[in-house]
């Protein structure tokens, strides 16, 4: 669409990347609800217990419902940084802030049990030093040169 109409394409990709966390939110509801994606052994409070649809037996840190509420609060953040017109770096301040979560989250989850960092966190890791870079490189080319 920004393609097709380029004096919009900020607009485009400010939209997208507001609607994304929502998304993503809505999305780990239905994974809680399938039990796909267990987190780690825990029996504190919101314990969930997926023995009918997992092969592993016991009860678990409800990592699903963790990512929804953070991801939700991420879509708040960045709705109320939209209605309040502060829009400049909506969708990097949204790609850091989604990054940032989804890295730490990943720590919650059974698969990271016994390991230091797994594939996502180090694709969450790379994609915010790609993006650092890319903020740091715009920084420092349009400032303007001491005579």
């Amino acid at each position: 669409i920004s393609i097709l109409i380029p004096f919009a394409k900020e607009a485009f990709l400010d939209s997208y990347a507001l609607v994304i966390p929502l998304i993503y939110a809505i999305a780990k509801i239905g994974c809680f609800f399938a039990g796909c994606c267990e987190g780690f052994a825990y029996e504190g409070f919101c314990a969930v217990d997926y023995t009918l649809k997992s092969e592993r037996d016991g009860i678990c840190f409800p990592v699903q419902l963790a990512e929804t509420v953070v991801f939700f609060i991420i879509f708040l953040i960045g709705f109320s940084l939209y209605l309040s017109r502060k829009r400049k770096y909506l969708t990097v301040t949204l790609l850091m802030l989604s990054l940032s979560a989804k890295f730490l989250l990943e720590f919650l989850r059974n698969e990271h049990v016994g390991k230091i960092v797994t594939v996502n966190q180090v694709a969450c890791l790379l994609l915010l030093a790609v993006i650092l870079i890319c903020i740091l490189y715009k920084k420092f080319k349009t400032r303007p040169e001491a005579e």
